[in-house]
């Protein structure tokens, strides 16, 4: 499904900013895709900021309780090291361990 969306873009030569524009396309298997022809200069730095629709609904956070509910014999029930949530790279995948 091909959503629309706005988009924000900034772009700086030479540490200038020289446009602040509001564009609008769409996410196209994972590209965006500018509705209107966009023509910057190459090797312009870009910032994208995606705009989200005031429009979206809200999120219903009444199944969080209802889910750690259902996981609450296996919360706490690993046994780890006190630096995991530090060193979890090391500990999944054997990178160098963080000081």
């Amino acid at each position: 499904m091909v959503e629309k969306l706005v988009v924000r873009l900034r772009y700086a030569r030479d540490n200038v900013i020289h446009a602040l524009m509001t564009l609008h396309g769409h996410v196209q298997n994972g590209i965006i895709v500018f509705d209107d022809p966009v023509t910057l200069p190459e090797g312009a730095a870009v910032e994208v900021q995606i705009v989200v629709p005031s429009n979206l609904p809200k999120l219903d956070h009444t199944q969080d309780a209802e889910l750690a509910e259902r996981l609450k014999d296996f919360i706490g029930v690993l046994d780890l090291p006190e630096d995991a949530a530090r060193n979890h790279d090391h500990y999944l995948y054997g990178s160098p361990k963080k000081q």
